[in-house]
Parts: C-alpha cells; structure tokens; sequence
C-alpha cells in the first residue's frame, strides 16, 4: 500500500475508501452502481455513468489496498459497461433513460463510460474493456475540417454536432488517454485535429471564464441571447436568490475546473507541449479558475465556509458547483498540473467547504443541499487523478 499524504487531519484516500467500502455490498448485488439523474438537470440517468465513475475509485483502491473485492467490483463494473454497449447497433452507450437530453448525453456520457473501461483495464488487463472503448470512441462522427465531433445515437442515428464545449474537450482527454492503451492512428489523429482547432474554438470572457458554447454556435438562439445578456446587466438584488436562472456567468463559472480539469487530463496524456496551452487565452482561463476565492463569492449567496443550513442550500449557492461540479475534486488536479503548486492545503480547504454543505457522514455520502445524491457521490472519483499525482512524486 502506498503512503498517503496528510493534512489537517484529513487523508483523502482514506475518506474515499471509507465511503466506497459502505457501498460494495450493495454494488455487488445490483452488479452496478446506483444511477442518478444527472445532476441538477433532474434527468434519470442510466447505472452507466455512475457505474464508470466508482470504476475509477474500486481500481485506484485495488492497486493500493489489494482488496480482492475492490478487483471484483473492477470486474463486475467492466463487465456491466461492455454489456451496455454490446446492445448498441452504433457502438455508443446509453446514458439517459428519461429526460429532455439525447439518450447518450452527448460526447460527456460517452467519454465517461470510457474512463470507466480504462480503469477496469488497468485491473483487470482484458482486451474487451479497451474493444469496448474503442467501439465507443469511434460511434462518434469527427468531422476533420471543424475539428469537433457530431453526435451518434444507439441505432446510429445522426444527432449533429454537439455544441457545449466542456463535452468537447473531456471527449478528447479522454481519447487522448485511450491512446496510451489503444495506439490507433484514427484515434490519434482525431484527437490531435481537434487540438490544432482549439485556438478557433475556445472563448473566454474578458475575465477568463470560458464560454459554453466555445464560437461553435455560429446562429444563438434567441433564448440564449436573452439569458447573455440579462446575465451581463441585471442588479444583484433581482437574481440573488437563485443566481442559475439569470446569470449565464454564475453557471459558466460552475464548469471553469471541470473544462480546465479536461484540459488536466489532455496535458497529461500527449499534448503537454502543444502551443495551445502557451497561449494568452488558456493561461487567462487557468489564473481565473484557480482564484478560488474568487469563485467561492461567484458560487454563493450566503456565507460558503462552514455553512449548515437546515433547508436547501441550493437556492443561496450555484447549483452546479458544490452540488454538482464540486471544485473540491477538481481543484487539485488542476493546480498540480499547472503549477509548481503542491495544491495539497488549498484542496483541504476546498474540501472542508464540501463537507460542511454536502457531506452526511451517517449515510457516508453527499446527500446533504443537492438534488442528486448518487452522482455528487460518484463525482469524488475526480479527485484519484489528483491522489496518483501526488503519490507518484
């Protein structure tokens, strides 16, 4: 087992461990995680998504703890996943069962049923888990001269272009770690023509925070318009009590570090010297995004640290930060990718806040202030990336 890092009490690995032992049991009977809705979209999710996401975290403690249940749920989890996908004509799997997505949840769902056969591989060493991936990533349709990828249903239907940016960019993180398995040309070259588009893709506000919809969306919808730019100029006092309705901002800022934790991921994975990441527009995106502080007063209403309210704090917070994209798992990432900063206490301190708004330490979940308890569990498998970085100082 390796040694883990502490501060201020808190070991990360074994505050994972603790939380993913209480569910193994109820794992292995289901043969798959339990599904959420999709975060505080309130769309029923399929196990797909969650059942990749504690992929991550059984593998992360199998190669640390050596718990043969842990190798188990690898295995059943796998298994689940290549199931899932072998039902599918395209190739793609099926990701929301109810709701007003398409079935597979754009590029997102695909690339993180993906991160879920990687990390079964790992353990596991079955070609199937990276046949399954493989199939996955190629359902999609890349088109080479945009350098952005059209969505593909089950039956292989044709959805076009999928224009929220952060589907992007994670669907190429995580092609570019499936390289390191799979070095397959198609792949390759996909992931490095969306890279080389990157610089017409990806906008940022005048303070960093990056756009949505990247420039993808040549015609905005009226709709859309609208919420731009009452977002931009409407007083504090009309949106405050619940800042996602108006403010395009306030939920673009949510999604800074899950967009800079894919770029993370990209870096690490074959693409740490292209001039992209040299650019003035990324290195303003990354400063904006690690002023955590910042953010902090973005994400709240209310006082943020050590807040415990008896009601649902998602009408005083952002409801797709602390509830949904926590920066307490992908801060630590990103910082540690980044920077020659350790990111360790400032994790901590993140983590901290998390706990107090969402964490109920009977149930050993974060079931407390978010509407979707399952998934915001799930979601702590971003902080393995982190914890591998550190041990692997």
């Amino acid at each position: 087992m390796l040694n883990h890092r502490k501060n201020e009490g808190m070991d990360i690995a074994e505050f994972i461990k603790t939380i993913a032992d209480d569910k193994v049991d109820a794992f292995f009977d289901a043969e798959h995680a339990v599904p959420g809705n999709n975060g505080a979209y309130m769309c029923e999710d399929t196990p797909v998504r969650n059942t990749a996401h504690w992929c991550v975290i059984y593998s992360y403690l199998a190669l640390n703890y050596s718990e043969k249940k842990y190798y188990d749920l690898c295995r059943v989890f796998g298994d689940y996943i290549v199931d899932i996908q072998n039902k599918s004509l395209s190739g793609s799997v099926e990701c929301i069962s109810e709701g007003s997505f398409d079935k597979i949840n754009g590029l997102i769902g695909q690339a993180w049923a993906i991160e879920g056969l990687l990390a079964a591989y790992r353990i596991i060493k079955s070609e199937k888990y990276l046949d399954a991936a493989e199939k996955i990533f190629k359902s999609q349709i890349f088109d080479s001269e945009s350098g952005y990828w059209k969505r593909v249903d089950m039956d292989g239907n044709d959805l076009g272009y999928d224009l929220v940016f952060n589907h992007q960019i994670w669907f190429a993180a995580v092609g570019a770690e499936l390289t390191k398995y799979r070095n397959d040309p198609e792949i390759i070259f996909q992931v490095s023509t969306f890279v080389k588009c990157l610089g017409g893709h990806f906008k940022i506000s005048p303070k960093g925070r990056i756009k949505h919809f990247g420039d993808f969306r040549k015609k905005k919808t009226l709709k859309y318009v609208i919420k731009s730019i009452t977002g931009c100029i409407l007083p504090y006092g009309i949106w405050r009590y619940s800042p996602d309705k108006l403010r395009q901002g306030t939920y673009e800022d949510s999604y800074q570090l899950f967009n800079l934790y894919a770029f993370a991921i990209l870096y690490n994975n074959g693409f740490k010297d292209n001039t992209f990441f040299l650019g003035e527009a990324f290195k303003k995106a990354l400063e904006y995004g690690l002023d955590f502080e910042n953010l902090n007063r973005v994400f709240n209403v209310s006082k943020y640290e050590y807040y415990r309210p008896d009601g649902d704090v998602q009408c005083r917070t952002a409801k797709f930060s602390y509830a949904y994209n926590s920066p307490a798992f992908e801060y630590g990432y990103v910082v540690k990718t980044f920077t020659s900063i350790d990111g360790e206490k400032e994790t901590h301190r993140l983590l901290e806040i998390q706990n107090n708004l969402c964490y109920d330490e009977r149930k050993r979940m974060y079931s407390r202030n978010t509407k979707d308890a399952n998934t915001l569990t799930a979601r702590i498998y971003e902080l393995i990336r982190y914890l591998e970085m550190q041990e692997n100082d």
